[in-house]
């Protein structure tokens, strides 16, 4: 055999062994994508043995260790392969409602539910979700699309591409509840519904307006309710219950917001209900010096511009 067949017979043989071992040695070699960090309002959360892994483009985490993070309690059902998680709303009256989540290991349908207060029917869930990823075993343990957790229990979750880092921020809530003179416009008392004692007595003629602000720490964006009922003298020595419900939002320092107003009628026995359009609040005494009733009543003013002068919306 003469030297030029002999080194292509080599340069063949070469070049087919390389070929068969090449996929396996590429694969061996390359470097695993490295898990992502988790990063809750700031705070990272450490994972004790499996680390969080993507798999077709989602992360997927250990199950206790996020539920049990953003606050809910988990029940796991081996018999079945069902996750059902809980997590009860927390706020006065409770208007966002206790959530379950439940999943089914290898099933990409998971179902939310949300049973919030009768006042706010309109804030409650019962749907099936359809997951790009399903809950899954891996190396023994319980993993779970994280992204989906997140969102199912109110939170925003943002992917920091640059630094391989999720970030997870729940809903900020407060609530306070004040009680203001109408007449002299001064503010009685002012109270947090989640770390009070009891109130001051105070008579049931004065004004009184609940207070809930939501914040996410990654909005300038704060969310707010304000419901106050009280009554006024729309005519002179004839008190009328009055009740005015506002939301809306604070973004750079303006104050947009919605508010219905609804006044009984004594002559008719009926409720007469005004909605406005988006508006900036304003005051409550009209031209003539008498109540305004498609204004913003100022005890609702007052009490949402005390609050933001006190920082509670934050920075």
């Amino acid at each position: 055999m003469n030297k030029r067949v002999r080194s292509l017979l080599t340069v063949a043989l070469a070049t087919t062994l390389f070929a068969g071992i090449a996929p396996a040695a590429l694969a061996a070699s390359a470097p695993a994508q490295a898990s992502p960090t988790v990063f809750i309002d700031g705070t990272q959360l450490g994972f004790s043995n499996q680390q969080p892994v993507v798999l077709k483009g989602r992360t997927l985490v250990p199950m206790r260790a996020i539920f049990e993070a953003l606050g809910a309690s988990i029940q796991y059902d081996s018999k079945t392969g069902t996750v059902t998680a809980t997590k009860k709303d927390t706020s006065y009256n409770t208007y966002m409602g206790d959530k379950t989540v439940t999943l089914k290991i290898g099933s990409t349908k998971a179902h939310v539910k949300a049973v919030p207060s009768k006042e706010w029917s309109e804030n409650a869930i019962d749907k099936d979700v359809i997951l790009d990823v399903p809950a899954q075993t891996i190396k023994g343990s319980t993993m779970v699309p994280l992204a989906f957790v997140g969102q199912a229990l109110d939170c925003h979750v943002k992917w920091d591409g640059k630094n391989n880092r999720i970030n997870i921020y729940k809903p900020q809530l407060k609530e306070y509840w004040y009680q203001q003179d109408s007449n002299t416009e001064e503010l009685i008392q002012r109270y947090d519904l989640h770390s009070y004692t009891h109130p001051d007595p105070i008579p049931t003629d004065k004004e009184q307006v609940y207070l809930r602000t939501i914040a996410y720490g990654d909005e300038k964006t704060t969310t707010f309710y304000a419901y106050l009922l009280t009554r006024v003298n729309v005519e002179e020595g004839d008190p009328v219950t009055v009740d005015v419900m506002v939301d809306g939002a604070i973004k750079e320092g303006l104050w947009d917001s919605k508010y219905t107003i609804t006044v009984y009628n004594p002559e008719t026995g009926d409720y007469d209900s005004s909605v406005s359009e988006s508006t900036v609040l304003i005051s409550y005494v009209g031209k003539d010096g008498e109540p305004d009733l498609t204004a913003i009543p100022f005890s609702v003013y007052a009490a949402i511009s005390d609050a933001d002068d006190k920082g509670l919306f934050g920075e």
